[in-house]
């Protein structure tokens, strides 16, 4: 009985008539994950029979719930990388592989490293070392567009497929990314990849990227 329940509130504006209505938690390990509620004109009009049954329907209802949680973290736990929160390195050369597939698709692969990020965990630990690469994923996440696809690929080498992006933008982005570290007094270094829907793998633009990478760390040393 609607009229008559501590909690059952009128509606301003709508008609006061007789209703009753049935309300179920969908309750699963103490937590409320939702409610099912049930309402129909005139009063007394649910048994206990029909309250039995829609308790039945939530318990169910939590059960699937539940479920599609732990599937969610499963997933998440597969594709994510535990300690930046970006892609790791296989979700993001299946999701580069799926995106150059795409008809007319192209863009700029960039591959960034952290510069003397050994010399961080040797001196300081590698909790420290995991820090300055929580920085950098935060950096990038701050820097990228919402179509680009971000990954810490291996190690201290972070990873980004930027679609329509060229070379000379690519780089741009990196800068932007670097000048976000300045003050954490972390340095990258970075290599770019170009794909024109040319049949490329990802692991053919991963490879190229890190030729590119390599050779400008040549040229520094040289």
């Amino acid at each position: 009985d609607t009229e008559h329940h501590p909690k059952a509130k009128h509606v301003a504006g709508t008609a006061m008539i007789d209703e009753s209505m049935l309300a179920v938690p969908v309750v699963f390990e103490d937590e409320i994950l939702a409610v099912i509620v049930v309402t129909k004109l005139g009063l007394n009009q649910y048994s206990l029979d029909q309250l039995r049954l829609l308790t039945i329907l939530a318990n169910q209802a939590a059960v699937a719930m539940a479920n599609a949680r732990l599937i969610e973290r499963l997933v998440s736990a597969a594709t994510i990388d535990a300690l930046t929160g970006l892609m790791n390195r296989a979700a993001f050369e299946e999701a580069v592989n799926k995106l150059m597939l795409r008809p007319q698709s192209w863009g700029t692969l960039l591959m960034l490293d952290v510069e003397k990020l050994r010399d961080v965990n040797e001196a300081y630990g590698h909790r420290a070392g995991d820090a300055v690469l929580k920085r950098i994923a935060r950096a990038i996440r701050a820097s990228i567009r919402s179509d680009d696809v971000a990954a810490r690929w291996i190690g201290d080498n972070f990873t980004i497929l930027a679609p329509t992006f060229y070379a000379s933008q690519a780089e741009a982005l990196a800068k932007r990314i670097e000048t976000a570290l300045q003050p954490e007094r972390v340095s990258i270094r970075w290599g770019t990849a170009e794909y024109h829907g040319d049949a490329l793998t990802a692991q053919d633009l991963l490879a190229a990227a890190l030729k590119s990478l390599t050779g400008k760390r040549d040229d520094v040393a040289a």
